[in-house]
């Protein structure tokens, strides 16, 4: 109760100055603090038959010095930082059609800086084909980092997202299209390592994206014909 109740304290410090700039959300003490009370709440944890015979496993998971991966906002130098969906698309839109959280979180993230948006909010955006000129470019950007960064799902599953974008916005953009080749040519000595969910997905998601550059190959045969 104690590391929840200050943590709840400590969002607040998160949700404002602090996430606009590098200083770290919590000082050494509080982190070291932290550490303390999650490691004494493995200890004093009481074998649970959630988990059979075994004792609390929570324990030995905790490291004597606890490292928080807290997201930050992404360093990248576009111009379009510091702007949402609905200012570079100059499109407003009304409430959503469907009170799904699909819908609901589509929408709160349309107003969302892009600088703040996290694999999960690019993974969810793009595959739904919403902003993808904004949005491809940055996703591409962490994946060169990463190829099998992951959102909420699976490893991998924001590599999957894109390759799943389109044919419009890869004939558009062919630059981004030979990105996204190289990035899943690293991706493929990696994937089979994190089992049969991301394998197969990811499977699923090239064959999409190998679809779109046969029928782009095509169109660029045609053309030159003429």
């Amino acid at each position: 109760m104690q590391i929840l109740t200050f943590l709840f304290r400590s969002s607040a410090r998160i949700s404002q100055s602090r996430v606009h700039d590098d200083s770290p959300v919590f000082t050494a003490d509080e982190a070291a603090r932290i550490s303390g009370i999650a490691t004494r709440t493995g200890e004093n944890c009481p074998r649970s038959g959630f988990f059979g015979d075994n004792p609390n496993p929570w324990h030995k998971a905790w490291p004597s010095q606890l490292n928080f991966q807290v997201f930050r906002p992404m360093t990248s130098t576009s111009r379009h930082d510091n702007a949402t969906l609905e200012e570079l698309e100059r499109r407003a839109g009304g409430e959503p059609a469907y009170a799904s959280h699909l819908a609901m979180e589509c929408h709160r993230l349309r107003r969302t800086q892009l600088r703040l948006m996290t694999p999960e909010n690019l993974r969810m955006l793009i595959g739904q084909q919403i902003g993808l000129p904004f949005l491809v470019p940055r996703a591409l950007e962490l994946l060169k980092a990463d190829p099998l960064i992951a959102g909420d799902f699976y490893p991998g599953d924001l590599l999957c997202a894109v390759l799943k974008v389109n044919s419009e916005h890869w004939r558009a953009h062919p630059a981004q299209f030979a990105e996204a080749q190289s990035i899943l040519l690293a991706a493929q000595g990696h994937v089979e390592s994190r089992g049969k969910v991301v394998t197969k997905a990811v499977a699923e998601a090239q064959a999409a994206f190998e679809k779109v550059g046969r029928g782009s190959n095509k169109s660029l045969e045609r053309t030159r014909a003429r």
